[in-house]
């Protein structure tokens, strides 16, 4: 069965909340950490066993690619995932329609977008703002 590499945005309380359960899911790996406090880093770093941490998103994303794309509200709600684990290697292009899980479609607002992607080594995680209008 695959195992989903993955890394973390934040350390904060959602982020926090989000890594240990991705954690404890038997078929997904925490591989990286990113915040701009290193001290959140450590503490969850530590407490997950996680050895790859970055204050810098860009070179967190330099250095890890990810399996699974989120799209999560400003609150960091989760609103959808979008994956394709049939992808192979070179560029993938996904789209997002602007629909929640339950297919409705989502306000006008900022999202934050965030792409995991798997490698050999390492798995890539890289989250961006997105903007909806209608």
């Amino acid at each position: 069965m695959k195992t989903y590499r993955l890394a973390i945005l934040g350390c904060r309380a959602r982020g926090t909340t989000t890594a240990q359960a991705y954690d404890a899911h038997p078929r997904t790996e925490v591989v990286a950490l990113c915040d701009l406090l290193r001290e959140r880093l450590d503490i969850l770093g530590d407490e997950l066993g996680v050895k790859a941490r970055f204050v810098d998103l860009d070179e967190m994303i330099e250095q890890t690619r990810p399996d699974i794309v989120g799209v999560y509200d400003l609150s960091g709600r989760q609103i959808t995932l979008i994956s394709d684990a049939k992808a192979t290697a070179g560029r993938q292009t996904l789209s997002w329609d602007g629909r929640d899980e339950q297919d409705h479609i989502v306000a006008p607002g900022l999202y934050i977008l965030r792409v995991s992607v798997e490698g050999d080594a390492l798995t890539r995680t890289e989250n961006r703002l997105i903007s909806v209008v209608y």
